[in-house]
């Protein structure tokens, strides 16, 4: 009986060491995509506000600025933002989908 005990204990021993590893794999996996998505729409929220927010500024003081400024408010750049890492989100599961078949095949 001690035999028997020894060997499901180091089977089960080690099926939960390849399960945790596997979920903390995925799990890792996920945080970083969520973190580089963050990050990503981070930079684009001050890249739009650094650069093209000013010139958009000096362009509304003329007339035609002044209609683009009923295009643009002030919140277009968040907005703006989002959408960009909404695509980049699209993108990053159709390659993700893609990869996933080209491996399953």
């Amino acid at each position: 009986m001690g035999i028997l005990a020894n060997f499901i204990a180091s089977v089960s021993g080690r099926l939960f060491t390849f399960i945790s590893a596997y979920f903390s794999i995925n799990v890792g996996l996920r945080l970083t995509l969520i973190a580089t998505l963050a990050a990503s729409y981070f930079l684009v929220v001050n890249a739009f506000n650094a650069f093209i927010g000013p010139l958009l500024a000096v362009l509304f003081s003329t007339e035609f600025g002044q209609f683009l400024g009923l295009a643009f408010p002030p919140a277009a750049g968040i907005v703006i933002s989002g959408l960009l890492s909404l695509w980049s989100a699209v993108l990053t599961y159709r390659y993700y989908l893609k990869m996933s078949g080209i491996l399953v095949r």
